[in-house]
Formats: structure tokens, sequence, C-alpha cells
């Protein structure tokens, strides 16, 4: 069964907005001091992404409006080819709003904004890249307890963040 999801107040303005000109996708990087080991990248991808079932979903186009709809395809990495944030074809990418990939030294993750925010995003890649360290026999000094390894999801996970950071506040427009 396939469970769908609400977009948050942040997620309607940003698929609104989405054009040729404009494609809300931001990016996170990092250099690694050895050339990155694909297979491995693949592995980590794998498991990281089970840690955060909100960032495999698909956008579905409803009647009168859009929904997240889970997506239980393989997330591939892409070695990167083109310029960074160029528009995430979910055709091609399976479905997901997320694209992993790597070039030479670089590991890299881009997400469409309506996705998730850069705190979601970096929370993933922190977990991506310590599981790719493990994974490679890198030796990993943990002092999150355990928040990067762990592959068990939160109710906090489907928070809307928008009305979460902005409950009881007053409107500066009126």
């Amino acid at each position: 069964m396939k469970y769908l999801y609400k977009l948050d107040n942040a997620a309607k303005l940003f698929v609104s907005i989405k054009n040729k000109k404009n494609i809300p996708i931001f990016r996170v990087s990092v250099v690694l001091k050895e050339e990155v080991k694909p297979q491995k990248l693949q592995e980590a991808l794998d498991i990281a992404i089970k840690r955060y079932p909100t960032l495999a979903l698909m956008i579905k186009k409803g009647l009168f409006w859009n929904y997240f709809e889970e997506n239980h395809r393989k997330l591939l990495i892409q070695e990167d080819k083109y310029y960074p944030c160029y528009n995430i074809n979910s055709k091609l990418n399976n479905g997901y709003l997320i694209r992993v990939g790597y070039y030479k030294y670089r590991v890299f993750a881009e997400i469409y904004h309506s996705l998730a925010d850069a705190t979601s995003l970096i929370s993933f890649f922190k977990s991506l890249l310590y599981h790719y360290f493990i994974l490679t026999n890198k030796t990993v000094d943990d002092k999150n307890e355990d928040i990067f390894k762990d592959n068990i999801h939160t109710l906090a996970d489907y928070d809307d963040s928008f009305l979460v950071h902005t409950k009881n506040k007053k409107c500066l427009f009126n």
C-alpha cells in the first residue's frame, strides 16, 4: 500500500514557482581526500535513504492539488556530467526529486526545495557520508549519539517545519 503525503506550505510555494528559468534546486557537496568509490557510495545511499523516508517520495498531480507518494524504486547514484543544480528529470531518476552523485573526489546531493530544506538535506548527507566512510573502512569518530547511523525515522521527520517554526508568531504584514 502506498501512502500519500500532503505538500507542506513551503512545498506548495516551490512547486507553484517552478518553470524552465526558475528551478528551485539546491546542492550540498563535499570533497574527499580519495577518489570516490561509486559502488560503495551506492551501498551507502541504499542504507541512508531508508532513514529519511520523506526524501524517498515522488510528486503526483491530483485533480485539485499536488501530493507526494512513496517511491519504492531504487535511487541510483549518478556521475556528475552537467552543471550543478540542473533540472532533475524524475522520469529518468526513477521518480525521485533528489539526485546523489559523485565526480572524482566530490560527493554531492541535490534536491528540489519543495521536498526538503537545507537542514533536512544536510542531515541526510551526513548520514550518507557516515555510511560511505564505514563501508570504505574509515574510522569515524561519531559524537552524534548514533543520529547518522540510525536507520529508524521519527515522527519529527514528518513535521511541517513551516508550521512548527511559525507557530505563535505574529505576522509582520498586518
